[in-house]
């Protein structure tokens, strides 16, 4: 389940709404972070709270910082595509190169 789930419950997002995960205010108060077309929004059980400008920058950062370490669907199609096209040109399609090794770590004692 979706971490922002479970401040908003399973009542569908209003239309036109995509939900982009949590927010963590300063004031400890915290929800799903929702977008809408008027803005982003903190929601709580089914009942939406308009984010001020400075706690929809703050949270729109925070939200983008994390959304690489979040996994989807389309996020492992893309993966793929880029591992396979990766391949057909011949090259690594991540890490290190193949047969590199990490260099020796210097003795700091020495």
């Amino acid at each position: 389940m979706e971490k922002w789930k479970l401040y908003w419950g399973s009542m569908p997002l209003p239309t036109g709404a995509t939900a982009l995960g949590v927010v963590d205010l300063e004031d400890g108060r915290a929800g799903a972070l929702i977008e809408l077309p008027t803005g982003l929004w903190m929601g709580n059980a089914g009942t939406l709270s308009r984010l001020s400008d400075q706690e929809a920058k703050l949270a729109r950062s925070k939200a983008g910082a994390i959304m690489g370490s979040v996994k989807s669907e389309l996020k492992a199609k893309t993966s793929a595509e880029n591992k396979r096209r990766s391949l057909a040109e011949g090259k690594n399609p991540g890490g290190r190169p193949k047969g590199s090794k990490n260099p020796p770590k210097e003795n700091k004692n020495d």
